[in-house]
């Protein structure tokens, strides 16, 4: 069996986390801040006690075990948010240099000592290998661009996106990350109120959360401070109450804390939130008749603070994971949730630790997350003086993937700069590359970093004058095979830095060199070598926006011929050669709600013109200068309509639904009066397996939205299909809680089948179609199974008809007929046996995609329900579910309906789960080498330490029995362990009660096409409402995709 490794383990020579570049850069920030110099707060937190900085962890251990660090009998680390085995921490900047310190003596050593592998200091758990990577928290930026406008026109976003006509995204919570947001606005009250009616505090506002990660509640102990709509009323109603012009206190920020002289970019910064919210979910209050309400105009709205916009000093990204983790906790609904971020930095493949606890939240159902691709491509330019200055922070070089070469770079700085600054170089390499750089003018000579020395680093001081600057030097290994990254970090002490120009020479490099710089001096420099064979406009998106789950913006404009892409619009594809971005919208021109500087302002000027509507749009609407930042909005409030069509909606099923009925810009007609454009149909070679689209450009992904195609698509010109339930009327992806119940799939004897097929299509397809019948245990719908007879090793499906040659066999069908099939003999349909049944039509003119998942295409269905008996208070007879590991991470979800009952689930073996506690690492007196195997690996009961150490009682040190089995092993919502002994196969299993009528279990850790046989139980059941049956489900999800899963009908025994 395959297992599945996290993304991007660096380890260093003894096999343990290697932090070595972490402390470097430490050691520079330290010493910069040691002199007067703009840009201390570089990794230090740049508020509150300066003694501590941001940190993240990929920690397998419990959080109890950070949080128990000591030094001196003090407290040392505070964990922020966690999520899975990724944590967010302020830690105290002198005790993380003295333990780096130490792990660089054991780095020269060889290896720590045996007895240094201990749970009482932040070395001692890397040295016991509970610490898997770690690093500082980096910067934030907004993604939105000031530089453009000049457009007096206002495009209502909704006519931008083609919304006119569609819901309102009410039951949805729409999240945003972004800096201020002027919660007294109109366009934040439902339509048709006002800040008069009813009178505050007013109990309607539509605002639901504000989370501030810079503030503080007296007597909360939680990191940041809360706003619930009550506390937002209440402010709103103390500052009219004054009859003066107090502004709003909660939560707001001075435009000028973050430093930045340079206009535009303050006010940018101070309209910023409240711009992108008004797009996404405003209300459209004191616009003439609302014409300028964003996409999702009921949706409840929940707001973080990302960051104080500056160049030099950024909100941490702890800061802004922090509040994307709040609103997710928070929501309650289902969310759609717009993080309105992006840095430059990063191997820009989805390793970043935030961009790993991004997708860990996406395992769940329910959440989609939208980011801007960024502004960063090599179009993107800004007004300097008399003329506009390139801003391309990125370099790529194609070469040959065969024969290693010298590759020489070029950086150059037109005038000193006075703001910290950093550089990566990614490239593949044969064998061990080496890395030369100079600095000009002449400086002290480096010497050249060699793979062979592991991960070398130089770390110096430039002098110029009396200018003075440290320079960091780093190469060192990537995630991949052969990958290498070479970082400079140079941090200004005293003065502009004494550099102007940067030469890099790299050997040893196969295939393509990418580089990227910080944008913290962008108008000030530029890559100026090679002058020839570079690609400017590829990979320039922004991280975190190369996740893997993300819904990722880029911008358009409207051309000659439909629209074009917006020159800064972020590129893909991803370094690793993911599709991104997703979708595009309009950016520029967008009516938006402009702040005032206090809620009194707001009232007297609705009052000035309350018999001039329009005199009072144009005062409380602004424009867009343009940006993804303005685009992302509208990705995130079409997000939100789906969720309120779909609220048991995957990321990915709202994904699909968005790229596949995204247009390009030839089918794109200004007025959308009378467009009709079919949707596409399957290809032969399509950009993405499982999805069909128009194609995909790496400037608008896979073209731009329309919100009322997305949620009512036209169908394709051929479409035979089979229901997913009674409900299903064939529209692609299906996104429901349960797809196994169709109603056309009916067992009608011991060797019989009932089934019928339908077609949608603009035209009915020509001949008859295939039918494919498959059984397999009870729950194990994925894989999906092959229909070309090619056998697949431990596949679960078995065909229920056989052809001639003994293979898969078939039946002819004219789509639209209820047919009856002869099935296998030796295959007893009533026997009593649950079991999962599937039917698969195919057609040449709408082919059977094996990519694809249940949900995805409407021309496969399951049957996966059994029945159940239910008698004084008893539930017997319930079948174990079967599941398959699958090739990402496998999840699983159990609720009830109409029941009250007590929900358990058995036989999951200990291996299968996380298990956070730092005894698995600990207490023989040696360093272990092992990792955990996942289940199904071989040797896994002997090899897996949780197997023979766990104990019930380490998910005991919590506040609550809830909390505490959260904590160990990530279930959500049980209420108890029980841990059985060892079974025959060797493996110990669990017992896990729900607390109430759901479970949760968002990381099973199962090799891929490993069977996991469960058993659900229910004990003291009762209907509630007797004259409809009970229900037990169990769904299955793979990195977030609803996969598959079975069904159990609780019916109450006659008498």
């Amino acid at each position: 069996m395959t297992p599945k490794p996290r993304r991007d383990e660096a380890v260093g020579a003894w096999a343990r986390a290697d932090l070595r570049p972490l402390r470097a850069t430490l050691i520079a920030t330290l010493a910069a801040m040691g002199e007067d110099s703009p840009d201390r707060h570089v990794a230090i937190h740049a508020a509150g006690d300066r003694d501590e900085c941001d940190m993240l962890l990929d920690f397998d251990g419990h959080v109890a075990d950070l949080e128990a660090l000591r030094e001196d009998g003090a407290p040392v680390l505070r964990v922020v948010t966690q999520v899975g085995s990724l944590f967010a921490a302020r830690i105290r900047t002198g005790y993380l240099l003295r333990q780096l310190d130490e792990l660089e003596r054991w780095n020269d050593a060889g290896a720590p000592p045996p007895d240094k592998a201990s749970g009482d200091s932040l070395a001692g758990l890397v040295a016991a290998g509970a610490i898997r990577r770690a690093s500082l928290g980096r910067g934030a930026r907004l993604a939105g661009d000031g530089a453009r406008g000049g457009q007096d026109a206002r495009i209502p976003p909704r006519r931008a996106a083609r919304a006119e006509d569609a819901p309102l995204g009410a039951g949805v919570t729409l999240g945003i990350v972004d800096t201020v947001f002027d919660y007294a606005h109109v366009t934040m009250l439902p339509f048709g109120q006002t800040l008069e009616a009813p009178p505050p505090p007013n109990p309607d506002l539509r605002i639901g959360l504000l989370f501030d990660p810079y503030a503080t509640q007296q007597g909360v102990a939680r990191f940041g401070a809360s706003y619930d709509t009550q506390a937002l009323a209440q402010d709103l109603a103390a500052c009219l109450g004054a009859q003066d012009d107090r502004p709003l206190s909660l939560a707001q920020r001075d435009a000028a804390a973050g430093g930045d002289t340079e206009a535009t970019r303050r006010q940018l910064f101070a309209q910023h939130g409240t711009f992108t919210a008004g797009i996404a979910g405003g209300s459209g209050n004191a616009s003439v008749e609302g014409r300028y309400r964003g996409i999702a105009p009921a949706a409840r709205l929940a707001f973080a603070i990302a960051g104080i916009q500056d160049n030099a000093v950024l909100a941490d990204s702890l800061d802004v994971l922090a509040a994307v983790n709040r609103l997710v906790e928070d929501s309650g609904t289902p969310l759609a949730l717009l993080l309105n971020n992006g840095d430059c930095l990063g191997a820009h493949d989805g390793t970043l630790l935030g961009e790993l606890l991004l997708d860990e939240l996406l395992l769940h159902p329910g959440r989609a997350i939208v980011l801007p691709a960024g502004n960063q491509n090599a179009g993107n330019t800004e007004l300097i003086g008399a003329g506009k200055t390139r801003i391309a922070p990125h370099l790529a070089i194609a070469g040959s993937v065969t024969q290693p070469r010298t590759e020489r770079i070029g950086f150059t700085y037109t005038t000193r700069a006075s703001k910290a600054d950093t550089i990566e170089i990614w490239f593949q390499a044969s064998g061990m590359p080496t890395a030369s750089i100079t600095m000009e003018p002449g400086g002290p000579p480096i010497e050249p970093l060699s793979g062979h020395e592991g991960r070398p680093m130089r770390v110096l001081s430039l002098l110029g004058g009396d200018a003075r600057m440290v320079l960091i030097v780093e190469l060192g290994p990537g995630a991949e095979p052969n990958l290498w990254r070479l970082r400079v970090s140079m941090l200004p002490v005293r003065g502009p830095m004494p550099v102007d120009r940067i030469r890099f020479e790299l050997t040893r490099v196969i295939g393509e060199v990418h580089a990227w710089c910080d944008w913290n001096n962008a108008t000030q420099r530029d890559w100026t070598e090679p002058a020839t064979g570079r690609q400017d406009d590829v990979t320039t998106l922004t991280t975190p926006a190369t996740a893997h789950r993300v819904i990722v913006a880029g911008e358009c404009a409207d051309g000659p011929i439909g629209f074009q892409p917006a020159e800064p619009s972020g590129r893909g594809p991803t370094r690793d050669g993911r599709l991104k971005p997703d979708v595009v919208a309009l950016g520029a021109a967008l009516a938006a709600p402009v702040p005032q500087r206090s809620p009194m302002a707001h009232r007297n000027l609705a009052a000035a013109f309350a018999a001039k509507p329009e005199q009072l749009e144009r005062f409380a609407y602004a424009t867009t200068p343009g940006g993804t930042s303005f685009s992302a909005p509208q990705v995130a409030g079409l997000a939100a309509l789906l969720f309120e069509k779909w609220p048991d909606a995957t990321w990915a099923d709202i994904r699909q639904a968005m790229v596949e009925a995204a247009l390009r810009p030839e089918q794109w007609k200004p007025s959308g009066a009378g467009q009709v454009v079919e949707f596409p149909g399957a290809q032969d070679d399509p950009p993405e397996a499982g999805l069909r689209t128009f194609g995909w450009d790496r400037a608008l992904g896979y073209g731009r939205i329309d919100v009322g195609r997305t949620l009512a698509p036209p169908p394709p010109t051929f479409d035979v299909f089979l229901r997913k339930s009674a409900d299903d009327d064939g529209r692609e992806p299906y996104a429901a809680a349960t797809l196994w119940s169709s109603p056309d799939i009916v067992v009608t004897g011991p060797h019989r089948l009932s089934v019928g097929t339908a077609q949608r299509g603009q035209r009915p397809v020509d001949g008859p179609a295939r039918l494919f019948l498959f059984h397999a245990p009870f729950g194990a719908l994925h894989p999906l199974p092959r229909i070309d007879g090619i056998p697949v090793p431990d596949s679960p499906w078995q065909s229920l008809l056989t052809s001639g040659s003994g293979g898969t066999g078939s039946v002819v069908v004219t789509a639209g007929d209820v047919v009856t099939v002869e099935t296998r003999a030796d295959v007893d349909l009533m026997d009593g046996t649950a079991r999962s049944i599937l039917a698969v039509l195919d057609h040449d003119q709408d082919p059977y995609e094996l990519s694809a998942t249940l949900g995805m295409r409407n021309n496969v269905a399951a049957v996966s329900v059994s029945v159940a008996p239910l008698s004084d208070g008893a539930v017997t007879g319930m079948p174990p579910v079967t599941i398959l590991g699958t090739d990402d991470v496998d999840s699983l979800s159990l609720w009830t309906e109409n029941l009250d009952a007590r929900l358990e689930v058995s036989g999951i073996p200990v291996t299968a789960l996380p298990w956070r506690t730092m005894r698995l690492f600990l207490g023989d007196g040696r360093l272990r080498s092992w990792t955990r195997p996942y289940f199904g690996q071989r040797d896994a009961a002997t090899q897996d330490p949780a197997n023979w150490l766990a104990e019930a009682s380490d998910a005991g040190a919590s506040p609550d029995a809830a909390t505490g089995i959260a904590r160990l092993t990530g279930v959500v919502g049980a209420a108890r362990l029980a841990l059985h002994p060892r079974d025959a196969d060797g493996f110990r299993r669990l017992d896990i009660s729900a607390a109430q009528d759901r479970l949760w279990i968002p990381r099973l850790r199962l090799a891929q096409g490993q069977p996991l046989m469960l058993q659900v139980r229910l004990n003291d059941a009762h209907l509630r409402d007797a004259g409809r049956p009970g229900w037990v489900h169990m769904g299955h999800f793979s990195g977030g995709r609803r996969v598959g899963g079975a069904s159990m009908r609780i019916v109450p025994l006659p008498g």
